[in-house]
């Protein structure tokens, strides 16, 4: 792989989504942040330990995605998809190669993000009812119903997301037509997709003897379920059923796992300790569990107790949950960092 000699970088920015949702007015500052590589015939673009700073845009040539040793794939650059990065179309541990002479862009994925929230500020208006004229009343619509990609981008996932993600997220999420009346998930089948509602309206029927002790929810455009039971694995504690005709997006559990779980729900290292400074190991076991063992100085909240407790829990503290490789502790973690703590799997390399 070798670079590119200079090149009009501003030119490729209308073509990959999300560059091309930046404002025009950054578009020289973004551009100057790209970068172009040329890779030779049979070399790796992207590696399984690719650098999750870096995402790549295919220009020129053909390239094999390979996501295990019998699930591979090969696309050229002018097939729909490479209008995103290359990233976006792989699973965890997947990796990419040239099968023939290729030109890649090459994006900083944090530059972009800052870009893309500078743009996302530039398009919120605020209108002062005082300097309204007659004619801008008669255009206002009291029955005004916000879009649901405005209302799922100030959800507590979303804002955990980095922007680029949540982009990729609605370029994938696949929509279904879906009717009043309409079970769309029933409590203690198996997860099999997460669900934005985008138009209509669902009652949410939760377990008598679930987290939320029977009781029933509505949703609106902009709300989403399904995640938690994709989270741990595990069947749902709630069924969902359309109150009106409506359209749901949807994503099936592989890319909820590399859109969205993989960014919330991730192990500690020890630079994020000595980052972060005091911290606050969690078992969230049983308390018979966590009795027979239990790490010295954690402090043990069943997971069935932890939405009630996080009002006890503080802010600045860097919340470890304990023990590794348990359901438990991977649906904990989700849960904290939806509620705004700083939250970790435990990890037996620290």
């Amino acid at each position: 792989m070798s670079e590119s000699p200079n090149i009009d970088l501003g030119t490729y920015i209308e073509r990959f989504r999300p560059l091309s949702d930046v404002s025009p007015k950054y578009h020289s500052q973004l551009a100057d942040t790209l970068s172009i590589k040329q890779v030779n015939n049979g070399d790796p673009i992207i590696r399984k330990s690719n650098n999750p700073d870096i995402s790549h845009f295919l220009i020129e040539g053909s390239i094999e995605i390979r996501q295990s040793f019998d699930h591979r794939f090969s696309i050229s650059h002018d097939s729909p998809q490479c209008q995103f990065s290359l990233e976006s179309q792989l699973e965890e541990r997947g990796s990419v190669k040239a099968t023939q002479d290729c030109t890649v862009l090459v994006v900083n994925t944090q530059k972009l993000d800052g870009f893309l929230e500078s743009s996302q500020e530039m398009t919120m208006t605020y209108l002062d009812e005082e300097h309204l004229s007659l004619e801008t009343e008669t255009m206002v619509d009291d029955d005004f119903n916000e879009d649901w990609d405005d209302v799922f981008i100030r959800s507590p996932l979303a804002e955990n997301l980095p922007s680029m993600i949540i982009h990729q997220l609605f370029s994938q999420i696949e929509d279904t037509q879906v009717n009043s009346g309409e079970c769309i998930v029933k409590s203690h089948s198996m997860g099999d997709y997460f669900y934005v509602i985008k138009q209509g309206i669902a009652e949410v029927q939760t377990a008598p003897k679930g987290p939320f002790k029977g009781i029933t929810i509505e949703l609106t455009a902009g709300n989403y379920f399904g995640d938690e039971a994709l989270v741990a694995d595990t069947i749902r504690n709630a069924s969902v059923t359309m109150l009106t005709d409506g359209v749901l997006g949807r994503l099936d559990v592989d890319k909820f796992d590399s859109l969205i779980k993989q960014h919330l729900v991730t192990p500690v290292t020890n630079d994020i300790i000595n980052n972060e400074g005091d911290a606050q190991v969690i078992d969230v076991r049983l308390p018979v569990e966590y009795r027979n063992n239990h790490r010295e100085g954690s402090e043990n909240i069943p997971i069935s107790a932890l939405r009630h407790q996080m009002k006890n829990l503080r802010q600045p503290l860097l919340y470890i949950v304990s023990p590794a490789n348990d359901s438990r502790s991977v649906l904990a973690t989700y849960l904290l960092r939806q509620a705004g703590f700083k939250a970790y799997l435990w990890s037996d390399a620290v």
